[in-house]
């Protein structure tokens, strides 16, 4: 499916669109230029060694489940709310496994 374990996306690109990556489980790391306003639904579902992602404050909104699955993310970075309510960023987060609460 994909040679690589590190991803790029290409400046320019202003979606992720849903299931673009799900289920690719060997991708450690994603850069997301700032040129990205939405993650999809179901974006990153299943990628099990992704350890660290960093979501540029361009990103207003993230679907859910957009990183439901990746049970080897160690760290994420989500711009303040990403277009969403304190409890709908906290369950993004709570699908991933983090109990971590958002002040």
């Amino acid at each position: 499916m994909y040679d690589n374990t590190e991803i790029t996306i290409k400046d320019g690109v202003t979606c992720i669109k849903n299931n673009a990556f799900k289920g690719y489980a060997s991708m450690t790391k994603i850069a997301i230029p700032n040129s990205v306003t939405n993650i999809e639904y179901s974006a990153f579902e299943g990628c099990a060694g992704l350890t660290e992602v960093f979501i540029p404050n361009s990103v207003v909104e993230i679907g859910s489940h957009a990183f439901y699955g990746c049970t080897g993310l160690k760290e994420i970075t989500i711009p303040k709310l990403a277009g969403k309510t304190v409890e709908e960023a906290e369950q993004i987060l709570h699908d991933l496994g983090f109990t971590t609460k958002i002040t």
